[in-house]
């Protein structure tokens, strides 16, 4: 039996900061948590990809040089806005920084040959995929969580990552780094490969 992989690019979490996002991962019945060395804020989802376009792909990503700035996680909610929640997410404080980088990796990616995304992009961190959670758990969970703010923080590198789904949830590969200008690999701040 073949393993289908899907790939995807996103941003590398400081470890201050997944562990901030471990502490209020709890509490809520029906929920396979996300493991801290998995968290992170997807920029473009990929697909499944040839080998040809994946080589090309991490060649341009080598080259993508991104500027730093700041970020801050913030809030809590739910995929698909409405019926069963599926998803329990942490949003993202308005960050223009962030969305211009979101928009130089799609046009990178497009370019490359992956169908383009025609999703409106919505920046968040997965903390949880939900099964029959009950709701009365997750409105209280909404609620006490509903002030949540990381710290500001500057991300220090995005990755090109490799999805592989299981029956516990989906695990992801590293394949690619790209650290931003001013970055070096000797920080620990990136998740574990």
């Amino acid at each position: 039996m073949s393993t289908r992989l899907a790939y995807f690019i996103a941003l590398d979490l400081p470890l201050d900061v997944r562990e901030e996002l471990m502490l209020i991962a709890s509490g809520v019945p029906g929920a396979s948590w996300v493991d801290e060395d998995q968290l992170h804020l997807t920029l473009r989802y990929l697909g499944e990809i040839d080998g040809a376009v994946l080589r090309d792909l991490q060649g341009a990503l080598a080259r993508l040089e991104p500027e730093p700035f700041e970020l801050r996680l913030q809030g809590i909610g739910f995929f698909p806005p409405r019926g069963e929640p599926e998803v329990l997410w942490v949003g993202v404080d308005k960050c223009p920084e962030l969305h211009e980088l979101r928009q130089r990796v799609d046009t990178l990616a497009t370019r490359m040959g992956v169908k383009p995304d025609r999703r409106r992009f919505a920046p968040h961190v997965t903390l949880a995929r939900l099964k029959d959670a009950p709701d009365s758990r997750l409105a209280r969970f909404a609620v006490e969580h509903a002030l949540f703010k990381s710290r500001v923080f500057s991300p220090r590198s995005l990755s090109l990552y490799a999805s592989h789904r299981r029956p516990t949830g989906a695990e992801y590969r590293r394949l690619a780094m790209v650290l931003f200008k001013g970055q070096d690999e000797a920080s620990p701040a990136t998740p574990a490969e």
